[in-house]
């Protein structure tokens, strides 16, 4: 039947002493199909996208309360350094990808993967790419 489905692009990240999920959402686009048809899809991941919390890396802000400093906030967003593998796919559980066929990834029960692992390296491996604040 025709509908509308999400297209949700994920990626998966190793980075040494971090811990993370192992796939995380960078990006969604909704696509209109006709039964049975296809489409070429446009989801564009910013940089920024990539950023996970680092309560390490980025200033300290402090206070004064009675003279004593303390801390009230720190941390930032941080961009690791190394290789990205990109995952696109829409909800198996949307009716309208019933009837299509995609190579399915077993390690995820909620979507099948339809582009299995474009890789992107980002700066070099162990290093931070960029901080946001």
């Amino acid at each position: 039947r025709a509908g509308a489905t999400p297209v949700i692009v994920t990626y998966s990240k190793v980075t040494r002493g971090v811990v993370r999920f192992d796939r995380e959402t960078c990006a969604f686009a909704k696509v209109f199909l006709e039964r049975g048809g296809s489409k070429r899809v446009v989801a564009r991941v910013r940089i920024s996208d990539l950023a996970r919390w680092d309560p390490y890396h980025g200033p300290t802000a402090m206070a004064q309360d009675d003279g004593a400093p303390r801390i009230i906030a720190s941390g930032a967003w941080v961009v690791d350094g190394g290789t990205y593998t990109f995952f696109a796919a829409g909800c198996v559980a949307n009716s309208v990808l019933r009837d299509i066929h995609h190579a399915g990834d077993p390690s995820c029960p909620f979507f099948e993967s339809a582009v299995v692992g474009k890789s992107v390296v980002i700066g070099r491996e162990g290093e931070v790419y960029g901080v946001y604040m």
